[in-house]
């Protein structure tokens, strides 16, 4: 009876240390999960140190005081100590030591203008920067042109979608879905005149 016992509380002494060990495993996992990338469309401030590795691969580590260098798209960003301020859809996002941000291209995607009535800022895949204002035409807009709304608003479509963007807000333009084709005319893709408003 005494072995019998003894067996019993060793059995039950090795299925409980299998259990807490089994516990401390699913914490970690927590803690990996809290490590994830988070996404933010530019870095604004931080207050104590942060590593940048650019897509090429290049790293640099910042201190406060630092000037922040133009993070392009697919930037990471570890905050090594204290915080870090981004934005997000016009939204503040505060980073704590440990976490990793990732640069994404900001604003929306449309696949042409359908008015604006103040002024926009028009970059071209090329880098060429155009100004253009209310009642001026267009240029033909490739694929790739970011738009930025500088003063008034613009309305873009995407699909079958208006969207309305006010100053400081930016849109991509990108090709027209294929299994959308019919409904907007190529000949309409972003070459509008004139940019002032006009009945669809």
């Amino acid at each position: 009876m005494k072995v019998s016992r003894m067996i019993g509380i060793s059995l039950l002494v090795i299925a409980m240390i299998f259990s807490i060990s089994g516990g401390m495993t699913g914490c970690k996992k927590t803690g990996e999960e809290e490590s994830s990338v988070i996404d933010v469309e530019k870095i604004i401030d931080f207050t104590g140190s942060i590593r940048i590795t650019l897509p090429s691969g290049d790293i640099r580590e910042l201190k406060v005081g630092d000037k922040i260098p133009p993070l392009p798209e697919k930037t990471l960003i570890e905050v090594l100590s204290k915080e870090c301020t981004g934005v997000l859809s016009g939204n503040i996002i505060t980073l704590k030591a440990g976490q990793i941000a990732r640069i994404i291209r900001p604003g929306v995607t449309a696949q042409k203008i359908i008015q604006f009535t103040g002024e926009l800022k028009i970059v071209l895949p090329d880098g060429t920067i155009i100004f253009v204002k209310a009642g001026e035409p267009l240029p033909i807009l490739p694929p790739g042109t970011m738009i930025e709304v500088i003063s008034g608003d613009l309305i873009v479509l995407w699909e079958d979608e208006r969207i309305t963007l006010t100053p400081g807000d930016v849109a991509w333009l990108e090709p027209i879905d294929e299994t959308i084709g019919p409904e907007v005319p190529d000949s309409e893709g972003g070459d509008i005149s004139p940019a002032s408003p006009f009945e669809p």
